[in-house]
């Protein structure tokens, strides 16, 4: 991949051991299977108390020097627990990240998945990442830029809105609000079946913001 899109950095997965994602529910219920997050059939709005892998993985080595010795950690954005919680319940990544002097900042996300984070605010995916890694951030980029009306009428068809912004300075690192929004609505590809969000974060916004973080 690094080859292809000639990054000058590196890529490295975060273990090397093949593994399905275990996704436990409110109800009790117990899924397997990263596909069974876009089910909205089956947990349309469902709460998520948890995820883990089946088998259980070590931390890849190299990630884990990454980690480590990085001076600035970026999360997000991403799914909660499709893209961006399965990566902490592999074995070692926790203690990395203890062990790291980096600072810590999390890309909040633009809008909830209904079928992951539905009406879960700002401060409810901060508590959820922070009690797994059992870290604070130092910083959250949060979008307070206007949403196109046209873009929010189809999430609102997937029972999906915006991420209600309620963080406080008091429950979390230094807050950041800036505009982000990338206005073109994001089409799906016909041949495409996963789950797509329409909208997307401005790379060029988000990158002024990084650059003074950094």
């Amino acid at each position: 991949a690094a080859k292809i899109f000639r990054l000058q950095g590196h890529i490295y997965p975060i273990t090397t051991k093949p593994v399905n994602l275990v996704i436990e529910y409110s109800d009790g219920t117990v899924e397997i299977g990263e596909h069974i997050l876009d089910d909205a059939d089956k947990h349309a709005g469902d709460r998520i108390l948890g995820i883990k892998t089946s088998p259980r993985a070590e931390i890849y080595q190299q990630a884990k020097l990454a980690i480590e010795n990085a001076s600035t950690i970026i999360i997000g954005p991403g799914d909660l627990y499709g893209s961006i919680m399965p990566n902490f319940v592999i074995n070692g990544v926790e203690k990395a990240i203890k062990l790291s002097r980096a600072k810590l900042v999390f890309i909040m996300n633009l809008m909830t998945r209904y079928t992951q984070t539905h009406n879960m605010t700002a401060t409810n995916h901060l508590e959820i990442i922070e009690k797994q890694i059992r870290r604070k951030f130092d910083a959250v980029i949060a979008n307070n830029g206007i949403i196109p009306v046209k873009i929010l009428k189809a999430y609102r068809q997937q029972h999906e809105y915006p991420v209600v912004d309620d963080l406080k300075n008091d429950k979390a690192g230094k807050i950041i609000r800036a505009d982000l929004v990338r206005f073109t609505l994001v089409k799906q590809h016909l041949s495409d079946t996963a789950h797509r969000s329409y909208l997307r974060h401005d790379p060029l916004k988000l990158r002024l913001v990084l650059n003074k973080i950094i």
